[in-house]
């Protein structure tokens, strides 16, 4: 199985699966789920054990896989974390900035927000629970 192949790679790290050799995804019991784009026409995700993930792409000739730390059926924010950290940092940015200008209502305060925002994201994003 692929995941077994994966497990002894860096979590991140992709592997090329040949389409003739392995199941369809949905066969395979994944479900159909968004990914950051890298060309793919369809993202497929399975929970492993331990909320880990195992994510497979879908590229039209073939597949690429890779494990992520967590899977965003066990915890979303999680996995933005600690397998998408820019986009986390993106996140926290945007929230940040609703929160100044809720509380400020004023661009200078929506500003502000996002400021901090972005720098508690960083912060969190870059600490290791491995």
């Amino acid at each position: 199985m692929v995941a077994a192949q994966l497990h002894f790679l860096p979590r991140g790290q992709f592997v090329r699966v040949e389409k003739r050799c392995v199941t369809h995804p949905l066969d395979a019991g994944f479900r159909k789920t968004l990914g950051l784009p890298r060309g793919q026409r369809a993202d497929f995700r399975l929970e492993l054990a331990n909320c880990v993930g195992l994510h497979v792409q879908d590229f039209g000739s073939h597949y690429e896989a890779h494990l992520d730390q967590v899977d965003p059926a066990c915890d979303v924010a999680e996995h933005l974390r600690r397998d998408a950290p820019g986009t986390y940092v993106l996140g926290a940015v945007g929230l940040g900035a609703l929160i100044g200008l809720a509380i400020g209502q004023s661009k200078e305060a929506a500003l502000a927000g996002s400021v901090l925002g972005g720098l508690l994201g960083l912060g969190t994003a870059a600490r290791d629970d491995a």
